[in-house]
């Protein structure tokens, strides 16, 4: 081969290699698999955000903002078969999800209910922020509330470590039945 010829064929495979990292990134996109009621997602574009028409099998991107109005409710999916349930008069805003652990949403208010499916039979590393907590989470499912006071977490199947932003090494581990509440100044 030439130096063309091997110019070429790394200009290639640098090609494919960039579409096969997007299409990873997008293997881990969040969709609205149903909603009903009043429901409004916010997608920021550059510095300004813009609403979205909602529809089922939308697809969501880091930085949209959720809404759902006092008779609204979101189902949210992702391709591991996981779901979140985002109840009403709550706001979340999506997170990256291709870093690992992926961090699917920062619950800002409300209540949510969390379902990740195992993979394989081993524990699947997703995070679920709020304003006082990082949650952990192992495969399982959980409820989050966040209100003006205090997080909530209450642990139904599975198991969830449960941090602070300031102390991120202090771990409380939940397992089936347990519950937590994290006051917002502590």
């Amino acid at each position: 081969m030439n130096r063309i010829q091997i110019r070429l064929v790394l200009v290639l495979g640098m090609l494919l290699a960039l579409a096969q990292a997007g299409m990873a990134q997008e293997a881990f996109r969040p969709i609205v698999l149903n909603f009903e009621g009043e429901v409004e997602i916010q997608r920021a574009v550059t510095a300004v955000k813009a609403r979205v028409d909602l529809r089922a099998r939308e697809a969501l991107f880091p930085g949209d903002t959720i809404t759902t109005g006092r008779n609204g409710r979101l189902v949210l999916g992702l391709p591991d078969g996981s779901q979140a349930v985002i109840a009403p008069k709550t706001t979340v805003r999506i997170e990256q999800l291709d870093s690992n652990p992926r961090t699917l949403f920062h619950l800002l208010k409300g209540k949510t209910r969390v379902q990740i499916e195992k993979l394989g039979g081993q524990p699947n590393p997703y995070r679920v922020n709020t304003p006082t907590t990082v949650i952990a989470i192992r495969g399982t499912i959980f409820d989050v509330a966040v209100d003006q006071e205090q997080t909530e977490v209450f642990l139904l199947e599975g198991e969830v470590e449960v941090s602070t932003p300031s102390f991120p090494q202090q771990l409380l581990r939940l397992t089936a039945g347990q519950s937590t509440s994290v006051p917002r100044h502590r």
